[in-house]
């Protein structure tokens, strides 16, 4: 059985990789397609901007499910994931 300590190292290394990875994209992706008033606005905002970009990303792939998406998706279980194993080891 693998501990919550172990589960929660790994949460922890998924979620400082994939944060700052999601949103360099992101406004890789502001910049291309809005110019660098949107890059630096989508800089300024994190979790705000990666919602915001996830509907053109979406337009733009022709499909809701797409890497981005599922980058977000995954990103947002280990957030949940991460606070359960959190909550448990204080008990």
């Amino acid at each position: 059985m693998v501990s919550g300590v172990g589960i929660g190292c790994l949460l922890g290394i998924v979620l400082s990789i994939g944060g700052p990875a999601i949103h360099f994209y992101t406004v890789w992706y502001a910049f291309h397609y809005g110019g660098l008033l949107a890059a630096i606005v989508t800089m300024l905002l994190p979790g705000i901007s990666e919602v915001y970009w996830l509907f053109p990303i979406a337009k733009s792939a022709g499909s809701w499910w797409n890497y981005y998406s599922a980058a977000l998706l995954v990103w947002l279980c280990a957030c949940i994931m991460l606070s359960a194993v959190k909550s448990k080891d204080e008990e």
